[in-house]
């Protein structure tokens, strides 16, 4: 799990982008492959912020990864919100 906080989704987006290059460099280095259909971002924000910025894209291989609202994470639900459901 990566996570960053920020104010601005720009710089989110910049750094989380940035620690993805790494972690592929890693995995070439090391042999190994990153299973991209298990790999999805999870923006958490307001509902105005989802609103505004629904541009919010990350890229694996030079492919866009699956942006999801809601993920479970051992077992826990998180949703865009951190809503309980």
């Amino acid at each position: 799990m990566v996570y960053y906080t920020r104010s601005r989704i720009s710089t989110i987006r910049k750094c989380l982008g940035k620690d993805l290059e790494r972690i592929e460099q890693w995995l070439v280095n090391s042999r190994l492959i990153l299973k991209q259909s298990k790999t999805k971002p999870l923006l958490f924000c307001t509902r105005q912020s989802l609103q505004t910025k629904p541009d919010f894209f990350l890229c694996i291989q030079s492919k866009e990864i699956e942006r999801v609202s809601s993920f479970n994470y051992v077992g826990v639900m998180l949703d865009k919100q951190l809503l309980s459901k």
